[in-house]
């Protein structure tokens, strides 16, 4: 897995359909400020690093050109994500709840994704679990920090 998220992208700079740092940077910034309410600082840290406690959450996009997205994220910012996003305390919260809040980030990262390919291709629906420390090899890995808990946005091109 690429260690560093700096100079990273999924096609060569002169094209407007690339996947960059920069582009992941801004959807994660902008799913957390808008759709869940929450302070979010986009800058990426230098290295990606799964745990084997965290949860995974995947998309494919297939089409012309195909890829995965894998969102990996603590347990304890996936709570905090179903907490803003259902509007609820965290205490009330199922893991169904966690789960599906997950599967929703996944969601709309991979639209993005989708929308900036910005070719004939469909989303899957999410798929979301225990990562069990298992990590897919990715051309673009970008990793954030929340308040001390990790998020890490892969997307992988499988064309």
């Amino acid at each position: 897995m690429p260690q560093s998220a700096i100079d990273q992208q999924l096609a060569e700079p002169a094209d407007q359909n690339a996947i960059t740092v920069d582009c992941v940077a801004e959807m994660v910034e902008d799913l957390f400020t808008t759709m869940l309410a929450m302070d979010f600082d986009a800058t990426p840290q230098e290295a990606c690093k799964i745990n084997e406690s965290d949860l995974l959450a995947s998309v494919r996009i297939d089409g012309d050109r195909s890829a995965s997205v894998f969102i990996y994220t603590s347990p304890e910012l996936a709570s905090c994500i179903a907490a803003s996003m259902f509007g609820q305390e965290l205490e009330e919260l199922e893991q169904s709840d966690v789960l599906d809040a997950l599967g929703e980030v996944v969601n709309v990262i991979g639209g993005n994704v989708k929308g900036i390919l910005n070719q004939e291709c469909s989303l899957s629906l999410p798929c979301v679990g225990n990562s069990e420390g298992i990590c897919p090899e990715g051309d673009l890995c970008v990793a954030f920090a929340h308040e001390g808990q990790s998020i890490t946005v892969i997307v992988q091109d499988r064309s």
